[in-house]
């Protein structure tokens, strides 16, 4: 996200201050659009202290890190609260000299991770270095991780479901440049892998952005390229990586100017998302552009929920938000404007709103966008008195949202802020059914059911649709009235030669549900014979029916007879195109005792059959 404004490395001889001041606002504050601050803290155990980074948990814990001057120099403050913002556990790192906290983030087991910068000296003199640590959940320190060439930054962390950390950092080098450089820490501390990117200028530089992990393992990375001897220039630089750091693939982007990329996130389908100051850049998981779209401004943040993008920036003191859909096209776009001077830093949806968390003059704030239309409310500024700051937000999936930055009358006495809000919950999407999941393309029809988790609000809730099958089509969302739980929709087929099949998807307030949906060729749907029974040796005729008129051509129709002795068919007959029906001829033979034979009708692997009884 984008980078703290306020976090200037404090010099060495900054002291310890003389206690530990807790304080916290338990008193609920209701706010619009069913919002609820449940607390605030503010915490403070030196003469300066800020929180750049928060995490949570499902269980409703927040992590925050940052830097504190408890110690001699700057040293890494990591914090736990409980749901109830009581602190569980605060350590602090110190390297010897001076040390931040950047981000953190907190794994399924209750592992947490942080990432910053370490200085010591490294034989000319003091160079920062690319930390990282890991606490437990009860907030041991783990290991701690310094990579130690060159002078260096960890910004941007991200950790894997088996525990491996990502670290996104910057990096001075020996010959004078400014790198973009990513890191792989295994879960037990060891360096896995260290990468630069390479476009190919002469004497490039790199300016990094953010980073963004997929559920695979493939790590991705953006900001810039600083292109010297071409004028200068500056353009978007997106780099993918494999588990094993191969880079997979390397995307610039030029406008023609200077472009610089803020934030990056991934999808489902491992399509990529960038943002920065010429909007919205769309690759697929191959690293193929597909779109770019349009923002009134400069994002600097964004999200990708539910096949729609959200993202976050600013036009001059004004905030601003849009939305995308997944072909690009820009669905709304918000300026918000208390009339003094707001920025915004991060955004996470949380059931049908887009949630900003910033400041607006000297108060945090956050302010909150309907996802579908884009209309804004002011949802909260928090004014303890002093000057009130907030840069990251975090959401676990709950109705929960903490954000973090710091509080205080002036720079020497910042305090570290974290405020938890809990959005009044509504109904979420359930589940998603197909009353058929393979139906005959041409005629036929599959039912989608969409449920939600209780009644939809007033006005209805809107659930989108999408589906990746070609030949199927349906509504792009479908509505559930007020006071309803479940609402229909018709997936229709075309006519099709061979199996078509693709996933269906439901996605509202966040939540998704997926359906496999296959549209097949047409089928056989009855099979008759006249006359049944019939008396040996005469003929008969048999009538073969479709499932829907024969498209896109005729339909080949193989026959066979469970006992030729008794009766035969031919071995196959075609349906013209656009009939539903064709008869075929029926020989039988001259029996001395009743008979039985079964004749079966086959077309593209759906079968009917009938029993036909010869007489003598």
């Amino acid at each position: 996200m984008i980078a703290c404004s306020f976090c200037t490395r404090r010099p060495s001889s900054v002291r310890l201050a003389a206690g530990l001041l807790l304080f916290v606002l338990l008193i609920p504050s209701v706010l619009a659009a069913q919002v609820t601050r449940s607390w605030a803290v503010h915490h403070d155990q030196g003469e300066y202290e800020v929180a750049l980074s928060v995490a949570a948990d499902a269980a409703g814990n927040s992590y925050v890190t940052g830097v504190t001057t408890a110690g001699a120099t700057n040293d890494v403050l990591t914090v736990k609260y409980n749901s109830q913002g009581v602190v569980q556990w605060a350590v602090t790192y110190d390297g010897g000299d001076a040390d931040s906290g950047h981000a953190v983030a907190v794994d399924a087991s209750g592992n947490v991770y942080v990432t910053g910068e370490s200085w010591m000296e490294n034989g000319h003199g003091p160079y920062g270095h690319v930390l990282v640590l890991k606490y437990n959940a009860s907030g041991v320190e783990q290991w701690a991780l310094r990579y130690v060439s060159g002078s260096s930054m960890g910004r941007h962390l991200a950790v894997d479901g088996s525990g491996n950390a990502y670290v996104a950092a910057e990096y001075y080098s020996d010959d004078d440049r400014f790198l973009m450089m990513t890191l792989k820490v295994s879960t037990a501390g060891a360096l896995q892998w260290i990468k630069f990117p390479n476009v190919g200028y002469d004497y490039e530089e790199h300016s990094l952005g953010a980073l963004a992990l997929d559920s695979s393992g493939n790590a991705y990375v953006t900001g810039h390229v600083y292109k010297p001897l071409d004028g200068g220039d500056r353009d978007y630089l997106t780099v993918k990586y494999s588990p094993s750091g191969a880079a997979l693939w390397t995307r610039t982007y030029d406008a023609g100017g200077n472009e610089s990329a803020a934030d990056v996130a991934v999808d489902g389908s491992g399509n990529v998302h960038v943002a920065g100051t010429s909007g919205v850049i769309r690759y697929n998981s191959a690293g193929t552009q597909q779109w770019i779209g349009a923002f009134d401004g400069v994002p600097g943040s964004l999200i990708n929920v539910g096949g729609f993008v959200y993202a976050l920036g600013f036009s001059g003191s004004d905030i601003v938000t849009a939305r995308y859909d997944g072909t690009g096209a820009r669905l709304w776009s918000t300026s918000y404007d208390l009339g003094g001077n707001e920025a915004a830093y991060d955004l996470r949806l949380v059931g049908d709103s887009i949630y900003a968390a910033g400041r607006s003059n000297m108060d945090a704030l956050l302010v909150s966008f309907n996802k579908d239309s884009g209309a804004s409310t002011l949802v909260d500024l928090y004014d303890s008195g002093s000057e009130d700051f907030v840069i990251s937000m975090a959401f676990a999936g709950t109705g929960d949202l903490w954000v973090a930055g710091r509080t205080g009358p002036q720079f020497l006495l910042y305090d570290t802020l974290t405020i938890k809000y809990t959005v009044a919950s509504g109904p979420t999407l359930s589940a998603l059914t197909l009353s058929a999941g393979a139906f005959a393309g041409g005629c036929k029809t599959s039912t989608g059911t969409v449920t939600l988790t209780g009644p939809a609000p007033a006005g209805g809730a809107v659930v989108t649709l999408s589906d990746t099958n070609p030949a199927a089509g349906m509504p792009a969302s479908v509505t559930v009235p007020a006071g309803a739980t479940t609402a229909k929709f018709t997936i229709t087929g075309v006519a099709v030669t061979s199996n078509q099949t693709g996933t269906v998807t439901a996605s509202y307030s966040g939540v998704s549900s997926s359906a496999v949906l296959t549209v097949r060729p047409i089928g056989v749907a009855s099979v008759s014979i006249s006359p049944n029974p019939v008396v040996g040796p005469s003929p008969a005729t048999g009538m073969v029916t479709l499932e829907c008129p024969a498209a896109p051509g005729n339909i080949l129709v193989t026959l066979s007879s469970g006992n030729p002795a008794v009766a035969n068919v031919v071995p196959s007959i075609r349906v013209p195109a656009g009939a539903m029906s064709a008869p075929f001829h029926v020989s039988t033979a001259d029996v001395s005792t009743v008979s039985y034979t079964t004749i079966r009708a086959t077309a593209n692997g759906i079968s009917k059959s009938i029993k036909l009884t010869v007489n003598p």
